[in-house]
C-alpha cells in the first residue's frame, strides 16, 4: 500500500505499535505484517475482526480506527471531549479528564493533527496511571 493510499480512518503503523506495547486487544481488520513488511486487511469470505496483538499473531500488529482506539480508551475509564470549535486560528480541541487534578487540553488548526495528538497523549497517560483510572 503506497503512502498516499493510506486510509485516513485508520491510525498510523508509528501509534499501532504504541497500542500493541499498551495492550490494545480490540479485533480489527487491518493488521501490519512484520516479516512481508506490508498493511493487509483481513481477507475472507465473511467480514472478520481479529486482535491481531494476540500472542498467536507474533509478526502481527493491529491496525484499529481512530474510533476504536477512542472507544478502547473510554472503555478504561478516561474521559475524553473532542469538538470543532473556531478561536482564530484554532479550529480543533480535545479535553482529557485523567483523575482528578489531572486534566489536559490541546488546541491544533486542523482535526486530524488534534485527533493523533489525542491519541500519542492517551498512550503517554495509560503508560503512566495504567490501572488506576476509575472505569466507567
Amino acid at each position: 500500500m503506497k503512502n498516499n493510499d493510506y486510509p485516513t480512518w485508520l491510525v498510523s503503523l508509528e501509534i499501532a505499535k504504541e497500542l500493541k506495547a499498551i495492550g490494545f486487544d480490540t479485533p480489527c481488520s487491518f493488521y501490519y505484517d512484520e516479516k512481508l513488511f506490508k498493511i493487509s486487511p483481513w481477507h475472507d469470505e465473511e467480514f472478520v475482526v481479529t486482535n491481531w496483538n494476540d500472542k498467536l499473531f507474533r509478526y502481527c500488529v493491529s491496525i484499529p480506527t481512530w474510533e476504536q482506539v477512542f472507544e478502547w480508551f473510554r472503555a478504561r475509564g478516561y474521559k475524553i471531549a473532542f469538538k470543532d470549535i473556531n478561536i482564530g486560528t484554532q479550529c480543533a480541541f480535545y479535553h482529557l479528564d485523567i483523575k482528578e487534578g489531572h486534566t489536559f487540553s490541546h488546541f491544533a488548526q486542523k482535526y486530524e493533527k488534534a485527533r493523533g495528538v489525542l491519541v500519542m497523549k492517551l498512550i503517554e497517560v495509560h503508560k503512566e496511571f495504567g490501572n488506576n483510572i476509575k472505569r466507567k
